[in-house]
């Protein structure tokens, strides 16, 4: 009697009730750490979904456990204190078991496993934060207010703690914080890596017909006084723009029919660090006890690296439109460190106008050096008669 007691108390503090008596193996479910959790913690026995002898675990156990992993971002209605009391005419956003396990990527796979689950938590999930907001949440709308206020509001002293304004919530990101939250997350997420010496980049520059590129100085960054407004630098202030393709660095430039390119190979002469915002981590599972707690912000970084890889569009101006990630890339330039102290040199992010292109931009030193010496081959092209339609000259 103590034992059922027992695990009925624990089925109540985790919201769920199952009475049953099936066992499953660690081959049934289809998150890899779900099935270890079966393997480490099962003992011998038959699968009552596949039939298989192996190391099996009881529902009742597996349930406690799922329900401890998700419990940081849903939590079932019954125990959830974020459910409004019935003098709210409101309802809290709310997902069904069914809809849980598609938003977690279906971890018990689609057949009588995941039909369990459903029927042993049979109330509705409730997003933890749901009134608050969500750590992910927290980052997206700070990010948003931060674009609007460089954009639109303060420009030049929106760091200045006079500038702060008093916060609707206590977790909310005001954009005189964003910057270091941005720079955390990416620390935390693995973003800052190191790129190898002898990594092979491309560069290419549209001139007049009647010129020829052939040296470093010809075929890098412009002079600081007709350094133009780009992604990641404002005027006068030049970066030297590459791709790790040739056909993306060609792109890139966009030219007009008839105009000329030269394009160039490129590699570094030594190791540096980048923040690569073109290859993040995938988005842990939440049933991953050592990577869950970094879902948020790898889901904001996801959605960062798409915002500032968008193109540019007819209307808009990039005189403004670039300020935000003009901002970003002065901070990781001058304020990002590795673990070691060592400076970050570079942005890698998704190219905006070749699916599946990769762009990096190198800050530059105070004397136009970057960490790259030009190796060839050096080749011409011509523009055709799409603006990113290159033909080899």
């Amino acid at each position: 009697m103590g034992f059922a007691n027992n695990q009925q108390i624990e089925q109540g503090e985790t919201g769920f009730t199952y009475l049953g008596g099936d066992v499953t193996c660690g081959g049934c479910p289809h998150d890899v750490h779900v099935s270890a959790f079966v393997r480490h913690d099962g003992e011998p026995g038959t699968c009552s979904f596949c039939g298989r002898s192996a190391t099996v675990l009881d529902l009742h156990r597996l349930f406690v456990e799922m329900g401890k992993r998700i419990r940081p971002e849903f939590l079932p209605s019954s125990i959830s204190p974020e459910v409004p009391g019935r003098e709210w005419e409101i309802d809290a956003l709310s997902a069904s078991s069914v809809e849980l396990l598609d938003m977690l990527d279906l971890p018990l796979g689609e057949g009588a496993l995941a039909d369990a689950f459903v029927g042993a938590f049979e109330n509705d999930w409730i997003a933890v934060g749901v009134w608050a907001g969500t750590p992910e949440e927290w980052l997206s709308e700070g990010w948003d207010r931060f674009v609007q206020v460089v954009k639109r509001e303060s420009r030049f002293v929106f760091l200045h703690p006079a500038t702060a304004a008093p916060p609707y919530r206590s977790a909310d990101i005001d954009p005189t914080q964003m910057l270091d939250r941005l720079g955390d997350a990416l620390k935390r997420c693995g973003a800052i890596i190191p790129f190898p010496a002898g990594q092979p980049i491309f560069r290419a520059r549209k001139h007049a017909p009647s010129e020829v590129l052939t040296t470093p100085e010809d075929l890098g960054s412009p002079n600081a006084d007709i350094a133009g407004a780009q992604r990641m630098s404002p005027p006068g202030i030049p970066f030297f723009y590459s791709a790790c393709e040739e056909r993306t660095a060609l792109a890139e430039v966009r030219g007009i029919d008839g105009e000329c390119a030269t394009d160039a190979q490129w590699v570094t002469d030594r190791e540096t660090h980048i923040v690569d915002l073109a290859r993040l981590a995938e988005v842990p599972s939440i049933f991953d006890l050592s990577r869950a707690a970094l879902r948020p912000e790898l889901r904001f970084l996801r959605r960062f690296a798409q915002e500032i890889s968008k193109p540019i569009r007819a209307h808009d101006n990039p005189a403004v439109d670039y300020v935000p990630t003009q901002i970003v890339a002065e901070y990781i330039r001058r304020c990002v460190k590795t673990d070691f102290d060592e400076p970050v040199e570079g942005i890698m992010y998704p190219s905006a106008v070749v699916s599946g292109g990769t762009n990096l931009a190198f800050f530059e030193g105070p004397t136009g050096q970057v960490p790259l010496r030009l190796v060839g081959p050096i080749r011409r092209f011509v523009a055709g008669a799409m603006r990113t339609d290159w033909s080899l000259l």
